[in-house]
């Protein structure tokens, strides 16, 4: 029996037009397992996350999540979160209210949404920054901020779209370390694209 985060992939494409992004891709990813995604640029890593969150439409094939299909279910739907390349921060939030957006989308009442936001925080070393605006931050704890939004809801599984390229060399290395701590101990199956 399939876990809530395994992930297969069954002869999936898609096409842009003219264009073959990604073709006859075929992967079951266990439940609970950190797989990175290794390619070049423009070799359909991010269009398969995409795909896997529901960002993008399959031209052909089949992804289940959890031992069931989830063709045609809204991004919503799926029990993943997605943790973009640019971070994608709100600039008029505050570092626990940016923690804490996707869990106000799920209708989550502010005092309870805090609560998990601040516990969320703690897990990525940013409580103490709470209160911070984005542009008050680093590179590394913009990211962090990013990182915990995406975990809040506690999703089945978690999709990082080239979460570290934006970072010098120094903190990508002690990122690598931190994003496979947070892994195991939160136990989500995670999707690393780089």
């Amino acid at each position: 029996m399939a876990g809530d985060g395994e992930i297969v992939i069954k002869d999936v494409k898609k096409v842009f037009g003219p264009t073959v992004a990604v073709e006859d891709v075929n992967l079951t990813i266990p439940d609970g397992c950190y797989c990175c995604l290794l390619g070049p640029s423009g070799c359909g890593k991010t269009t398969l996350l995409r795909m896997i969150a529901g960002h993008e439409t399959l031209s052909e094939g089949d992804i289940s999540i959890g031992g069931s299909s989830v063709i045609g279910l809204p991004t919503g739907s799926r029990g993943t979160s997605m943790m973009f390349q640019s971070y994608a921060l709100f600039p008029h939030l505050t570092v626990l209210d940016n923690a804490a957006f996707s869990l106000k989308m799920k209708g989550v009442s502010k005092s309870e949404r805090r609560e998990q936001a601040y516990e969320v925080l703690k897990s990525v070393q940013l409580e103490p920054l709470a209160d911070r605006m984005p542009e008050q931050l680093s590179g590394g704890q913009q990211q962090r901020v990013a990182l915990g939004r995406a975990i809040a809801p506690e999703p089945s599984i978690l999709l990082l779209d080239e979460p570290l390229s934006n970072l010098d060399k120094q903190l990508r290395m002690e990122m690598q370390v931190e994003l496979k701590r947070l892994q195991q101990e939160v136990g989500v199956t995670t999707v690393f694209v780089t």
